[in-house]
């Protein structure tokens, strides 16, 4: 990620992915799947993509162990490893509280918008490696210029994908029956929360490639503070769709805060949120590149 071959990480992500859904679907017709087992394949994937990673990266190891770099691994990492803890229960406290004050159907009904609210995080998600390798290759003086543009992508990118949701909203009856029927207006709200989120996530990564995983760890711990108590007000009164409510603030409370943040190290709100012609002329050679590869490739 540091020297940008990103896509050579990828590779190694959709072989692993390629490899589990052939396992699992294998363990699955045979009928030997079961908790062991798909833990096995998942333990297995992981060693055998570390193998792979690792004869590309083509370095020799031999233990010892060093006190003062493994204070600074620690004191870096642990901030690191509780703001993922606190991310991770932050989306999945409200399907936890939904379960505890409404059951198991109630449950089902609002795990599901939350799955489909949650292909919206497609953009961030794909952007953060790549984002991250260049952060920690690129001079301070670039930096700026290139979160900027990055979070206003990914926001703006996000927020395309969110609409298409929402217009979507009558497939999911379609699909899933009536049953489901709620599942359309709590997926509509999450999603209006999804591109917010997407803010707070670009923007971590400048942070904690910076070496401030404090500041990230403090926001995360936040934003959960803000779901947990929310939901004690909102779920009981209004279900599942407090839930949704919930989150959605959640993903505003992240962003603003994270706004705030990089506002006080130069980084204005207004031009992360506004488009500007630099933004327009981006998009338009973007157009003309794209186009010119595809007419490339339909000549040959």
């Amino acid at each position: 990620m540091a020297n940008e071959n990103v896509y050579i990480y990828n590779r190694y992500l959709n072989l692993n992915t390629i490899l589990k859904i052939i396992i699992i679907s294998s363990l699955y017709f045979t009928k030997n799947i079961s908790v062991l087992t798909v833990s096995i394949t998942y333990a297995f994937l992981e060693f055998l993509k570390f193998l792979l990673m690792n004869r590309n990266l083509k370095l020799q190891y031999h233990f010892s162990v060093k006190k003062d770099i493994l204070k600074e691994e620690f004191k870096y990492g642990i901030p690191l490893y509780l703001s993922a803890l606190f991310l991770y229960l932050n989306y999945r406290v409200d399907q936890v509280m939904v379960k505890s004050y409404l059951g198991e159907a109630a449950l089902g009904v609002y795990a599901l918008s939350v799955t489909l609210a949650e292909l919206a995080k497609m953009v961030p998600d794909s952007v953060v490696s790549a984002f991250t390798g260049k952060l920690y290759s690129c001079t301070e003086n670039e930096k700026k210029s290139i979160v900027i543009k990055t979070i206003k992508l990914s926001f703006y990118m996000t927020l395309l994908i969110s609409i298409i949701g929402v217009c979507c909203k009558p497939l999911v009856t379609i699909l899933y029956g009536k049953e489901y029927v709620k599942t359309g207006l709590s997926m509509i709200i999450l999603l209006i929360g999804i591109p917010f989120l997407a803010i707070g996530k670009v923007s971590s990564v400048y942070f904690y490639t910076n070496g401030k995983t404090r500041i990230h760890m403090q926001i995360s711990f936040g934003v959960l503070l803000v779901n947990l108590v929310a939901n004690f007000f909102l779920i009981p009164k209004y279900g599942i769709y407090g839930a949704a409510i919930t989150s959605t603030v959640s993903y505003i409370f992240y962003a603003i805060v994270y706004l705030i943040v990089l506002s006080r190290y130069g980084i204005k709100a207004r031009k992360i949120l506004i488009v500007d012609k630099s933004d327009i002329n981006m998009l338009k050679k973007g157009i003309i590149s794209m186009k010119n590869k595809l007419l490339k490739a339909k000549n040959k």
